[in-house]
């Protein structure tokens, strides 16, 4: 498990949360001032926290105005007959992930989790299995949204895994030789990993969930 995240993050995320609900329920022009200055405080206090530009967190916010509680996110882990796991090259910080990303309106999360494999690898799946939910918080996001990271095992049914808009490059990887990883995939793909082994040598695991 990585090292706990700094307050200030914690701190951040109350104080726009509350900033948000005000706007979604207040009529009082005072109060929705307010609201906004509060929310360029979260946003100032989140981009210290995670070393990010203030004003690319503020105009993430400001596109956000709506979230009051953690956003869904999905991974779908994918795993050939050797055991390793399929992982894309990400275009943003050129580091190693699962495929993923947010969940769509009128959509499942496991239909999301298929739905980005194909779009970022051109690989048809099916999810056979919710592997856990990780609390974005506890493992080095550097989202300035508080996520809900739900990961899915999908088995694989046609396609070869290809680079796409989203990931520079595709392949499969042992849990023993992983390649450089994006903070917030660091302590899941070893624990995703180690999850499908125990499934495969028993037919059976406890899904992981933070406490």
């Amino acid at each position: 498990m990585s090292a706990p995240e700094p307050p200030i993050l914690r701190w951040a995320r109350q104080i726009r949360g509350h900033a948000n609900a005000l706007l979604h329920f207040s009529s009082n022009e005072y109060d929705r001032e307010r609201a906004h200055h509060l929310i360029a405080i979260a946003a100032e206090m989140t981009a210290t926290g995670l070393d990010l530009p203030p004003a690319a967190v503020l105009a993430t916010f400001e596109r956000n105005l709506e979230v009051f509680t953690p956003l869904s996110t999905v991974d779908a882990a994918v795993f050939d007959a050797a055991g390793r796991i399929l992982l894309i090259r990400r275009h943003d910080d050129r580091l190693w992930a699962m495929p993923g990303g947010v969940c769509e309106i009128e959509e499942t999360a496991a239909a999301a989790a298929v739905r980005e494999l194909r779009e970022e690898t051109g690989v048809d799946a099916e999810p056979i299995a919710l592997l856990g939910v990780w609390d974005g918080r506890r493992h080095r996001s550097r989202s300035p949204l508080h996520l809900y990271q739900h990961i899915f095992l999908c088995r694989h049914l046609a396609g070869v895994p290809t680079p796409s808009p989203e990931a520079t490059e595709v392949g499969y990887f042992a849990p023993t030789a992983l390649p450089p990883l994006s903070p917030n995939h660091q302590t899941r793909i070893p624990q995703v990993c180690a999850l499908y082994h125990t499934w495969a040598s028993t037919g059976s695991f406890v899904p992981y969930f933070d406490l």
